[in-house]
């Protein structure tokens, strides 16, 4: 176990002769605890043609698993008092689960299962019924939330056809059709190992006594569990061609010469700009730089983008910038609404210029301070509850060992593994990197008029 010296997060860490990464931290302040489960088994992992198998995967093992019926690995925790929930990322998929500490043995018992070497394909049944609830939630989400699909048109402008981020984590109708019990299975074994996860326990818990737990509940044999390469690299940069994907209402397409390419969209919620460009990926050098000049551009009161465009000059009800970190490349983005009378194309050209200027000057040193101050208090939060805590040791765990996750159980401090603390200098170079013209990528949803909303 790691001492807890200035600013560290006592941890025990060690890894199960199957590969299993498993990650403890004593919390003692209140008598619960938070389990979290990750694979390294995201959308970025689809097989061709099969975008959405994640997802549907994750929602089929949800419900149950070899000695659990359906829908009681949820009923079980929450009859103790606890909640579960599971997620699907591009690069990850997490179960995660918050309970009092008496329940822990159930808890790790029922994740063991779930991790457990499947004994034959699910039903057809099943996968029916699962993939009406996908199809469902891509509804809601993508098509009854406003701007729903901005994911998946930024990632079709910004990843090529082909490329493993290229497509959202939700999928597409059309694949998720052809998915059936076999390729679920298939995906299930490759990637639902092991040698594949990370576990992280988090609580009013003796670290030593969870460790002894977790080898017990966990001792699959290595050859049931055999660990794949890919959990010490980032996720790949290539991989064979996908059925191009369609958004309704997609203009689509790549841009010539120095213009971003675009999507350009009818606002049926309102008008909205989004420049989103690639940056470094999570975990590589620069990557803390490029977050920090992003926040003193667009995130926040403080955010030069805000002070410009919302409190001096009223063409935005609102900016916002954040970075989606990712293990293969990270992505950037800035986005505005337009105040009233104000076009979006309009509001798009002061943008990139706001943008523009930001790259060559970069941020002075009050808003460097302000987004390094900013950014320290977001990465302290989610380290204030169990539940948080647990996310990102499971986050940190799925990292590249070279670049100091614990994929060579290296340490943890209370903000990331590396602590990489760039100065102004760095934070200026990194925005001066920052891609430019046709490198990025702009999603535009065009408001009608209100002479049209008042005609309908």
């Amino acid at each position: 176990m790691t001492g807890p010296g200035p600013g560290r997060i006592p941890a025990l860490r060690t890894r199960l002769p199957n590969g299993l990464r498993v990650v403890v931290s004593e919390d003692h302040t209140v008598p619960v605890a938070a389990v979290n489960v990750s694979y390294l088994a995201g959308s970025a992992y689809d097989p061709p043609g099969g975008s959405g198998t994640a997802h549907l995967t994750e929602h089929l093992m949800f419900q149950g698993s070899g000695n659990v019926r359906p829908g009681e690995h949820t009923a079980l925790i929450s009859e103790q008092g606890g909640t579960s929930n599971a997620r699907t990322g591009l690069d990850s998929v997490s179960y995660v689960e918050r309970f009092p500490v008496g329940a822990l043995d159930l808890v790790l018992w029922l994740e063991a299962d779930r991790m457990a070497p499947p004994t034959g394909n699910p039903t057809a049944d099943a996968v029916a019924a699962q993939r009406r609830v996908v199809v469902e939630e891509r509804r809601q989400t993508e098509r009854s939330t406003p701007f729903g699909d901005l994911l998946r048109r930024t990632l079709r402008l910004l990843f090529p056809a082909g490329h493993p981020y290229h497509h959202a984590p939700v999928g597409l109708d059309r694949d998720l059709a052809t998915v059936g019990p076999a390729e679920l299975a298939s995906f299930r074994r490759d990637h639902y190992v092991a040698g594949n996860a990370v576990l992280s326990v988090v609580g009013d818990v003796d670290a030593e006594r969870v460790a002894e737990s977790v080898e017990r509940y966990f001792a699959f044999s290595a050859a049931d569990a055999p660990a794949r390469a890919a959990v010490d690299e980032p996720a790949p940069e290539t991989a064979p061609e996908t059925a191009p994907e369609t958004v309704p209402g997609s203009a689509g397409g790549s841009a010539a010469g120095g213009e971003p390419s675009r999507d350009d969209a009818d606002g049926t919620h309102g008008g909205l700009v989004q420049i989103a460009f690639r940056l470094p990926p999570e975990h590589a050098p620069g990557a803390n730089a490029s977050e920090i000049a992003l926040t003193a551009l667009g995130a926040g009161v403080t955010s030069r983008l805000h002070r410009r465009l919302v409190v001096r000059d009223h063409w935005s009800i609102q900016v916002a910038a954040e970075v989606l970190r990712l293990a293969g490349t990270s992505i950037g983005s800035v986005r505005a609404h337009p105040g009233p009378g104000v076009s979006t194309n309009d509001l798009e050209t002061l943008v990139l210029e706001e943008i523009d200027r930001f790259m060559a000057d970069g941020p002075g040193p009050d808003e460097f301070e302000a987004a390094a101050a900013q950014l320290r208090r977001t990465r302290l939060q989610r380290f204030s509850s169990c539940a948080g805590r647990a996310d990102e040791f499971a986050r940190w765990a799925l990292a590249p060992a070279s670049l100091g996750g614990l994929g060579g159980l290296g340490g943890m401090d209370d903000t990331e593994p590396r602590a990489q603390a760039p100065d102004l200098d760095a934070v200026r170079q990194a925005a001066k990197a920052w891609p430019r013209g046709r490198d990025r990528a702009v999603v535009a949803y065009h408001a009608a008029p209100a002479s049209a909303w008042w005609a309908s």
